[in-house]
């Protein structure tokens, strides 16, 4: 059971490092296009 919640925080962490990237590229981009 130790093992299962470590990986589901592990995948939930991966998921929200996921989302911080995809939201800074997307910044980026409209930042492109507004330049």
């Amino acid at each position: 059971m130790l093992r299962f919640s470590q990986i589901i925080s592990y995948s939930q962490n991966i998921c929200l490092h996921l989302k911080m990237i995809i939201l800074s590229s997307y910044d980026f981009h409209l930042l492109l296009i507004l330049l």
